[in-house]
């Protein structure tokens, strides 16, 4: 399996079973990452440039992931996934774009400093 210069694994706690057809080239894999054949298929999954593959994602089939995708954590990919998108849940479906992010995730972190918002209670009570 070819992977691409500049691509990069997450250290420490890694167990990783990568049966992929390809990597590209300066990708992100982060640990617990599972890529598969998935049954009747034969071919493996292809990740193309810029991929960034968060924590415990599955990603199973002949599946093509396109350049400059971000997989949200334990994601579970079953369907091909075009350029540019940003993808969670299980199963995965498209929740963004990478144009949208204030930031660049393949950039080193600029940290700021305090806390994020506590989550607004948007339910509506019966009277």
């Amino acid at each position: 399996m070819p992977i691409g210069n500049g691509t990069k694994f997450a250290a420490g706690g890694m167990c990783l079973n990568l049966n992929a057809q390809s990597i590209g080239e300066n990708c992100v894999i982060g640990t617990m990452v599972v890529m598969m054949r998935s049954f009747p298929y034969k071919n493996l999954p292809k990740i193309g440039n810029r991929g960034y593959i968060s924590h415990g994602v599955k990603i199973m089939g002949p599946v093509v992931i396109e350049d400059n995708v971000l997989i949200s954590a334990n994601s579970v990919v079953t369907k091909s996934i075009p350029r540019n998108c940003i993808v969670a849940g299980v199963p995965a479906r498209i929740i963004g774009y990478m144009s949208e992010l204030p930031y660049d995730p393949f950039d080193n972190p600029k940290y700021d400093e305090g806390i994020k918002p506590f989550l607004k209670d948007n339910r509506v009570l019966d009277k």
